[in-house]
């Protein structure tokens, strides 16, 4: 087994714990973000019926 030098354990070691950081700090802003999604309710459901051609109706003509 090669031996590894304690400046390189500790260099590996503060590589492992900023991933470790970076990665919790990911999950959790997208854990807050879903959590933040469905709590709220839908505020204009109608929006959600129309079909999408009247989107892009509505977007044309609003362009005029």
């Amino acid at each position: 087994m090669m031996q590894s030098s304690p400046l390189a354990i500790v260099t590996m070691r503060r590589d492992l714990s900023a991933r470790y950081a970076s990665t919790t700090r990911q999950w959790l802003a997208a854990r807050n973000a879903y959590r933040r999604l469905h709590e709220q309710p839908v505020k204009n459901i109608i929006a959600y019926a129309t079909p999408p051609s009247a989107w892009i109706n509505s977007t044309a003509a609003a362009r005029r």
